[in-house]
């Protein structure tokens, strides 16, 4: 995973309707392989609001877990994962994310 992704290490491409097309991460001196939920927790607690964090978490593990085993798809990589494969990441790692 990233390692640190947070906001500052995002880079988005906006069309003509200001709507994104693209997105890229930055910045990788500390990724290592480990469970990329470890990223979307950095991410959320380092970046989203308070109103995302209370309201819409649980949309954005959804789309977080679409979009993951999309790109693995893609990648050509057989391995998915699950929606209780995410949940208990998010558990384990939960501690994890109060430290940050």
């Amino acid at each position: 995973n990233h390692g640190d992704l947070w906001a500052n290490n995002i880079l988005f491409k906006y069309n003509s309707f200001n709507e994104v097309e693209d997105v890229k991460f930055i910045d990788f001196p500390i990724a290592r392989f480990t469970s990329p939920v470890l990223d979307l927790l950095y991410f959320l607690w380092m970046s989203a609001s308070i109103h995302v964090l209370r309201d819409r978490q649980e949309e954005l593990y959804n789309i977080y877990l679409l979009h993951l085993n999309y790109n693995l798809q893609q990648l050509g990589c057989v391995e998915r994962m699950t929606r209780e494969e995410l949940l208990q990441d998010l558990y384990s790692l939960s501690d994890w994310a109060l430290l940050t």
